[in-house]
């Protein structure tokens, strides 16, 4: 492992396709409770090692000496990236069908639901 990367980091990277369908609000919420539980573990771990430190009493000297010894690792940390695959890597046909997606959609469903409708109304 290269010692530019960080060991306790870690990256999650939510691949969505932003079509209106709500991706990208699950990805927040995801994103946004990982980043909850992480900062609740971050917090838990400094209390910890300040109790470590706190037992181990005596000089900052010896402090750092014993908190050496008897170190807790620290809980990783997360980066999170959010990315929309179509929007950012792909090419022209794939890349303009997706914006058209939501509309074709409400377009798809507004027919059935008046073939529905007229269906239903012929049946009464």
């Amino acid at each position: 492992m290269s010692q530019l990367s960080d060991s306790t980091q870690r990256t999650i990277l939510f691949l969505i396709a932003d079509t209106g369908a709500g991706h990208r609000s699950a990805a927040n919420a995801i994103s946004n409770a990982l980043r909850l539980i992480s900062q609740r573990e971050q917090e838990e771990w400094l209390a910890k090692s300040q109790a470590v430190a706190r037992a181990d009493g005596a000089t900052p000297e010896r402090s750092r000496i014993s908190t050496a010894e008897s170190e807790i690792p620290p809980p990783p940390t997360y980066r999170i990236e959010i990315v929309d695959v179509f929007e950012e890597y792909s090419r022209f046909p794939l890349r303009e069908a997706v914006k058209l997606y939501g509309p074709l959609f409400a377009i798809t469903l507004n027919c059935l639901e008046r073939s529905f409708t007229a269906v239903t109304v012929r049946v009464l």
